[in-house]
């Protein structure tokens, strides 16, 4: 998108993800990017990273094998290369749900991936990303608040922001050790964002609740047309 025009500039597509690396295991699996989100431009500004899902849309009864919890939605980093403006790699979370941002260390070696889902910041080095196999580029996972949505870093304190979405709060991740040494040991403080409101009994239990099973709910959307049984519950992997 032009910024000055609000015009379209181009687009880059993100292929279907079908071959050999991707074939159904464990730790990989078939499928397409779904619900991109939380683009981020790495400090060298030669590539952007999204978060997405990634629904497999070649199985299910009718259409080939049984989905199972490791083959029905699975979670990706997708790097796009801003040299030559096109898909560069994808890099499966394996035991994750629902990636929604990224955010890069100062230096751009690490980034860090919030998971709704886990409550989680999954950490990887991104420079090890395009020699790494399977999820080889993994550091460490860091606790959040409720359902994490958004991350930035403070390059002058080297902290960590994560805002919560169903806690009401923000993440104060101590990163700067993990920047500059590799220390995976991280504390963190949870600050409220919003004054305290008194709703309805058993209201903040259901939207908690609701946040952490959605990603059921998408999973059952996006293999019904493929299977007439019920779907697994996409439980964290």
């Amino acid at each position: 998108m032009n910024a000055t025009t609000f015009t379209l500039t181009r687009t880059i597509a993100v292929p279907k993800f079908g071959d050999d690396a991707n074939r159904n295991t464990t730790g990989s699996g078939y499928g397409v990017a779904n619900y991109l989100a939380g683009i981020a431009i790495a400090p060298d500004g030669r590539s952007a990273w999204v978060a997405a899902n990634k629904p497999n849309v070649d199985g299910g009864l009718l259409t080939g094998p049984d989905l199972d919890q490791d083959n029905t939605v699975r979670n990706l980093a997708v790097q796009i290369d801003l040299t030559t403006n096109a898909f560069a790699r994808a890099i499966d979370i394996d035991n994750s749900d629902s990636a929604s941002a990224i955010a890069f260390s100062p230096l751009g070696d690490y980034a860090l991936i919030t998971l709704q889902g886990n409550n989680e910041a999954v950490v990887i080095d991104a420079l090890e990303a395009s020699a790494a196999t399977g999820f080889g580029a993994f550091v460490t996972r860091l606790g959040t608040g409720l359902a994490p949505q958004a991350a930035c870093t403070d390059a002058l304190t080297g902290r960590t922001f994560v805002n919560n979405l169903m806690s009401r709060s923000i993440s104060v991740l101590e990163t700067d050790e993990l920047f500059r040494h590799g220390a995976l040991s991280v504390t963190s403080a949870q600050v409220p964002n919003t004054r305290p409101t008194t709703n309805r009994p058993g209201y903040s239990t259901g939207r908690k609740w609701m946040s952490a099973n959605h990603s059921a709910t998408t999973t059952t959307a996006s293999t019904s047309l493929t299977r007439r049984t019920k779907a697994p519950c996409n439980r964290p992997r």
